[in-house]
């Protein structure tokens, strides 16, 4: 299995890898209704087998707030036959439209007012903890309400770092 790219984070003029998927959270049936037949991808083919939810966000903090800034698609039209069951496709549809296809009516960055929770955003050199895992030194978790940043906290996750690599070392051993 391919490892899946992370959502792309701005904070402080600099980009990071994000590892939570905030539109996941939004309850608008029309707007997941999009992102299911983006990831379903009938008549589309898979330019990148790493993206399998058909999309990559890049969200932003700026001002107190997240704001979701671009989205990048992992699928391009080759056909635009039309099985039963497939939903319609639309050759300049989400590549052409970009974030205005998603929210209909934006031409600029978009509010996260949808999202509360919290994200974490990896800081450090990665380093292998798994066959599919890894873990960085230190992450960055921010508090998140209605799309306001209420707080925000850099945690030492060394620790945990060093543990899930001897424990991959280990399992790698017992399989040599």
């Amino acid at each position: 299995m391919t490892m899946q790219l992370q959502e792309v984070l701005l904070y402080r003029g600099r980009r990071y890898a994000l590892r939570n998927l905030p539109l996941r959270a939004c309850t608008d049936p029309a707007l997941q209704d999009r992102l299911a037949r983006l990831a379903k991808g009938a008549g589309v083919e898979v330019r990148c087998s790493s993206l399998w939810r058909g999309y990559r966000g890049t969200w932003e903090v700026k001002a107190g707030r997240l704001w979701l800034v671009d989205l990048e698609s992992a699928r391009t039209v080759v056909s635009v036959r039309r099985d039963e069951d497939a939903p319609p496709i639309d050759p300049t549809g989400f590549d052409a439209l970009g974030l205005s296809w998603l929210f209909p009516g934006a031409v600029g960055p978009v509010a996260a007012d949808w999202f509360t929770g919290v994200l974490a955003s990896p800081r450090g050199r990665a380093r292998r903890t798994g066959q599919f895992a890894y873990g960085t030194p230190y992450r960055r978790v921010f508090s998140v309400v209605a799309g306001a940043i209420v707080g925000t906290e850099l945690q030492d996750t060394r620790a945990e770092l060093r543990a899930g690599i001897r424990k991959f070392e280990n399992f790698c051993r017992i399989l040599a």
